[in-house]
């Protein structure tokens, strides 16, 4: 078994973002926020499994923007740690 730390995808109801635990999930969150979270701001992290599908509707000022559809895998690949998406913004 490897001690290598591996990227997955975190959701709550609101936020999906890409990191190594869920700890490092909420790390990641209060880096795109720009501020630390109070305890009772805390996410409730669900893990994404890898073969999940996420439809992201990617912004665009001309119109609803267009939906890409990957899964979870992919966005990984694609993305690396990070903020992903979120119903909010």
């Amino acid at each position: 078994m490897s001690d290598e730390k591996r990227l997955r995808v975190f959701a709550d109801d609101y936020v999906t973002v890409i990191a190594y635990d869920e700890w490092d999930a909420t790390a990641v969150y209060e880096d795109f926020c720009g501020s630390k979270l109070l305890l009772d701001e805390l996410p409730g992290w669900d893990e994404v499994a890898d073969e999940a599908v996420i439809t992201i509707q990617m912004e665009d000022a001309r119109d609803d923007g267009e939906k890409v559809t990957k899964r979870a895998r992919e966005w990984i690949a694609e993305s690396g740690r990070g903020f992903l998406c979120s119903t909010e913004y």
